[in-house]
């Protein structure tokens, strides 16, 4: 990654902003994409364990400063998600936005069945269980996981361009 561990500032910034501003406006029957947890996958399968893990652990500590819920309750779960896809990722094809999906789905499944249930304990039983259940956990990963596919093209389009615009030209002869 490009300027070490300090490249991962402005993706986290921004990943923090745009979850903050821009995922209310494309929340579907009360269900919002994390967009946080896709960025910690997508760490846990491509970076170094080191900035993957801080890196998730950064984002979650910066949108739990935007909420009033206990500290640690985003950051170790996203830094548990990167860690794990960082001991797991030489068994998976990384480069396969099916992965991508799949492993979001996943921690999405683990990680919104966390919050559910400290929902719970902390503030008491919801008063519709198929609700709680089919929106905030189920619906909330499946949402979550389908946003890896428009991520990973647009990824993969601002990489090449990227990477395009870095390449030295031929000198003219």
């Amino acid at each position: 990654m490009p300027g070490g561990a300090w490249g991962l500032v402005p993706i986290v910034l921004l990943g923090v902003v745009l979850q903050a501003t821009a995922a209310p406006l494309v929340e579907l029957r009360g269900v919002r994409p994390d967009w946080l947890l896709v960025i910690a996958v997508y760490w846990g399968l491509h970076l170094p364990r080191g900035q993957a893990v801080v890196g998730a652990w950064s984002i979650g500590f910066l949108a739990e400063l935007l909420t009033i819920e206990r500290l640690g309750l985003m950051s170790v779960p996203y830094a548990l998600t990167a860690w794990s896809l960082v001991a797991t990722r030489e068994a998976l094809a990384r480069d396969s936005v099916v992965t991508e999906a799949t492993a979001a789905f996943v921690a999405g499944l683990i990680v919104f069945g966390a919050w559910l249930t400290y929902r719970v304990v902390a503030h008491g039983a919801p008063s519709d269980w198929v609700t709680a259940l089919g929106r905030d956990w189920i619906g909330r990963a499946t949402y979550t996981a389908a946003w890896v596919v428009p991520l990973h093209f647009f990824h993969r389009l601002a990489a090449s361009a990227f990477a395009s615009s870095r390449t030295p030209r031929p000198a003219r002869r």
